[in-house]
């Protein structure tokens, strides 16, 4: 849990298949260093690649201007999202709380916190490396509408919310969520924030019978580039809901779309992405069974000792290519 080492084979020898160059003689990567400190290491030549504090992001920016020598942002295929959990009594066959959600809360002032360059706003799954994906805007923030939905839909006006502890971002966009709660009609007494964690959320929004209503700081990356990935994986019902290890946060299982999803499944070729393109956009609309909110970049910091020219970013696994 603190250093991998790689080192050179000392008997790896030159011939048929192996004439490819050698570049490094190894790599160390450290693990589970403290964010600033790291940040401070990279910048002192001591580390050759970190990620930068969200405070520090712009500064380097400023400094080294965006991908062109020490600081470098690119895009993963994820988006975040709030999943309602429809299988407690709050949203459960409550379309309208859901819907008023969409529209109550910021996603300007969420993505904000995670630091320039992280991500922009969005209002539904797919994002733009997903194969099928639209440009479409949703839900645009209006707490009018918003407030005329949830109206007489608040039931016991209880809410369990659950958030992640291990990054000061994450904390930062959960009291977002819960400012905007509020500004919807939730009373912040009946608000319960509960913190997990790092991915300690992800096991208790996993598990069927947990308590918790919506989750914050949450999120998808793709397995494999197909939309399949996406509706049918984290939104169809059927037997793939199970006692825990659930990745359908929102325990969504409506007969209707179901059998769209498995539909849309059987497709090949371009229809299947126009259907899945346009499949991803009616859940959203007329189901609401999350509240997408952001798109992802990564972002990085690097020593003056990498050459920006030999710096070569691979889509599919979101990282750069250290070889």
């Amino acid at each position: 849990d603190r250093l991998t080492q790689l080192r050179l084979n000392p008997h790896y020898k030159k011939g048929p298949g192996r004439a490819r160059p050698h570049n490094l003689a190894g790599v160390d990567v450290s693990w589970n260093l403290n964010e600033q400190t790291a940040f401070n290491q990279t910048l002192a030549n001591q580390l050759d690649e970190s990620v930068p504090p969200s405070a520090e992001v712009q500064g380097v920016a400023n400094k080294y201007g965006v991908n062109k020598s020490r600081f470098w942002t690119q895009p993963v295929n994820c988006t975040g999202y709030l999943p309602m959990n429809v299988s407690r009594p709050l949203f459960k066959g409550n379309l309208n709380l859901r819907k008023a959600i969409n529209y109550a809360i910021n996603r300007k002032d969420y993505v904000s916190q995670a630091g320039p360059y992280a991500g922009q706003p969005w209002t539904h799954l797919f994002n733009p490396g997903v194969p099928g994906w639209r440009n479409v805007t949703l839900y645009k923030k209006n707490l009018t509408t918003a407030k005329k939905l949830a109206k007489g839909h608040f039931k016991s006006g209880k809410i369990n919310v659950g958030y992640r502890t291990n990054a000061a971002s994450n904390i930062a966009q959960s009291q977002i969520v819960r400012r905007d709660l509020i500004s919807l009609g939730f009373k912040p007494c009946d608000i319960n924030m509960k913190g997990y964690s790092g991915a300690d959320l992800y096991d208790a929004m996993g598990k069927r019978n947990t308590d918790l209503d919506m989750g914050t700081n949450m999120g998808w990356c793709s397995d494999y580039p197909d939309p399949y990935d996406w509706v049918n994986i984290l939104l169809h019902g059927g037997s793939s809901i199970q006692a825990e290890n659930n990745v359908n946060y929102s325990y969504f299982n409506d007969p209707k779309w179901n059998k769209r999803m498995e539909a849309a499944a059987r497709l090949v070729g371009p229809n299947r992405l126009k259907v899945y393109g346009q499949l991803d956009l009616d859940i959203m609309s007329q189901a609401a069974p999350m509240a997408v909110e952001r798109t992802y970049n990564n972002r990085y910091i690097f020593s003056n000792r990498v050459n920006p020219k030999s710096l070569v970013y691979q889509g599919i696994y979101q990282d750069f290519d250290w070889a």
